[in-house]
């Protein structure tokens, strides 16, 4: 919409102003406002070009939940675009420098953020190995609640290194899979209703790697537990849900 690309422009102006900074708080707000922007329009990726100069100019640390809504703002920004990827180094920056430990829940987000990325590029594969090192320092086990975003997040990553050891962390955090009659509620974070839809978000992240890695035949292996419970109840998955579930077991390469 004109009006839209309008305030944006304006937006981009005030930002390129002397003497415009941002603290932390400013730093996420302002990188959250954009996350329903989309980087084909010229005035958006002028926008991002100028927050990522905003962000490094932002000497304060962010706390993990500002780091969280920074990052939501990459969402529906793609990275082929160098805009884009100068606000996802600046957004590496800012989470691999916060001492604060992540949360399941958050690093969630921070995965499901990705959506939009290619690890063809080295911004995003550094911001892999950033998001690696956070899951292995979460104090908490990762359940398919948390799992089912972050691996959504990925369906544009292709197998790489990088993408390999996030996967890896990944494996190392999750919770044991309930077997028992309560094991669809436990596995699914107490959303029992929600599970399917969770394994099929999971699955269809996971589309483009290889399925031969150890590392991905582990997430498989927790995957397949609450699937077979699924089967065992007859229950009832939707048709969308089923298709990611299908398309994503099928994609995955060599599995």
């Amino acid at each position: 919409h004109a009006e839209v690309r309008t305030l944006v422009s304006s937006l981009t102006h005030k930002l390129r102003g002397a003497g415009v900074a941002l603290d932390a708080q400013g730093v996420a707000n302002a990188l959250f406002g954009v996350h329903k922007l989309h980087s084909q329009a010229v005035c958006v990726r002028a926008l991002a070009q100028s927050l990522a100069h905003k962000v490094e100019g932002c000497f304060k640390p962010l706390s993990a939940a500002q780091c969280v809504l920074a990052a939501c703002g990459l969402q529906s920004l793609c990275s082929e675009h160098e805009e884009v990827r100068g606000v996802v180094r600046a957004v590496a920056g800012k989470i691999a420098q916060c001492a604060e430990p992540f949360a399941p829940a958050q690093l969630a987000l921070l995965g499901f953020a990705l959506q939009n990325s290619s690890c063809a590029h080295a911004e995003v594969r550094q911001l892999l190995l950033v998001l690696r090192d956070k899951v292995l320092g979460c104090g908490e086990g990762l359940s398919l609640a948390a799992l089912a975003p972050l691996l959504f997040g990925l369906q544009g990553m292709a197998e790489s290194d990088e993408a390999c050891a996030l996967l890896g962390a990944l494996a190392k955090r999750l919770e044991k899979p309930s077997v028992g009659d309560e094991g669809l509620e436990a596995v699914g974070g107490g959303l029992e209703a929600s599970v399917p839809q969770m394994l099929g978000n999971a699955l269809f992240g996971l589309q483009r790697m290889a399925g031969g890695t150890s590392e991905v035949r582990a997430l498989l292996a927790y995957l397949l537990v609450p699937l077979r419970q699924l089967a065992r109840r007859g229950a009832l998955v939707p048709p969308r849900t089923r298709a990611n579930m299908v398309y994503g077991l099928v994609s995955v390469h060599g599995a």
